[in-house]
């Protein structure tokens, strides 16, 4: 199961609304209702917005993809995995640790059952595919459009009500590098890891899927840190070397100028012994 979730953008949901209508014309949800239509998707995500500057991200793209196995499981059925996404996007609410639900979001979400090789896969790079041909297997995944703003009529529902206290409404970054914090300006956070682990953990009690050691996100985590480990020691290991035979010719070096030292100064030694008077004038170093 892989749960990613990137930067959507600055200006409208139109682009991204339509790229994802491609394979399939409408058949967008979100919480409550199936089969919108694209247009009530961009209206609602880019009226969806307050108080973000012109630079700032209106809404975020995340992507869900269980695996071909986890697809077997429930055997493909779009309907599962649409109940999937709701709640995903509770873990997404959450996982602000804000103390809203999925039902103060603004999102909607698309499955799609295509994936089509392009210029970054392998296969393309080694001419093995060609680029834009359909990838094999079970590739269905869903995509899903979240405005960076609470939902906005709830919220001035909750102001005039009187539940909501807060001047202004929630912006939710799932970008931030908060973690849970509690002091500052900035409460809450967004720990991405978390988001993985619960939408995984929320797949296998909702499904009774026992998920195999190899296959779950820890695990690719470990074997992901402990790659970068081997590789950074065997770095560490080059670079000792390297300077233990730096140092080695420093030692050489050193030795032979010191044991051209010492035979000098034998030299010097045995011509005073011997009564030679040549090393006063060239070696005041060693008068007597």
């Amino acid at each position: 199961m892989v749960s990613k979730v990137s930067a959507g953008g600055v200006g409208s949901s139109s682009g991204l609304a339509g790229y994802l209508e491609l394979e399939v014309q409408g058949s967008w949800f979100n919480q409550t209702s199936e089969d919108i239509e694209v247009e009530k998707v961009i209206n609602e995500i880019d009226s969806n917005k307050r108080n973000l500057g012109s630079d700032d991200m209106k809404y975020y793209h995340i992507i869900i993809s269980p695996s071909e196995k986890e697809l077997t499981h429930i055997k493909n059925d779009p309907e599962k995995l649409r109940d999937y996404a709701r709640s995903a996007m509770e873990n997404y609410a959450e996982n602000f640790n804000k103390g809203i639900k999925s039902e103060n979001l603004v999102w909607f979400g698309k499955v799609e059952q295509e994936r089509h090789y392009n210029f970054r896969d392998k296969a393309v790079k080694l001419d093995e595919k060609e680029k834009g041909s359909q990838k094999e297997g079970l590739q269905t995944h869903i995509h899903i459009i979240v405005s960076r703003t609470e939902n906005l009529n709830l919220y001035t529902e909750g102001k005039k009500s009187g539940e909501i206290e807060r001047k202004n409404p929630l912006k939710l970054s799932p970008m931030t590098n908060h973690r849970a914090t509690e002091k500052g300006a900035v409460k809450g956070g967004f720990e991405r890891k978390s988001f993985i682990e619960k939408n995984e953990n929320t797949f296998d009690k909702k499904f009774s899927y026992q998920r195999e050691k190899q296959e779950s996100f820890n695990y690719s985590l470990n074997q992901s840190k402990s790659m970068k480990t081997d590789h950074s020691q065997k770095k560490a290991n080059q670079s000792a070397k390297s300077k233990l035979t730096d140092l080695d010719k420093q030692l050489k070096v050193a030795a032979n100028y010191a044991k051209s030292l010492e035979k000098g100064a034998s030299k010097e030694i045995d011509n005073i012994l011997s009564g030679g008077n040549a090393n006063k004038k060239t070696n005041k170093g060693f008068e007597i």
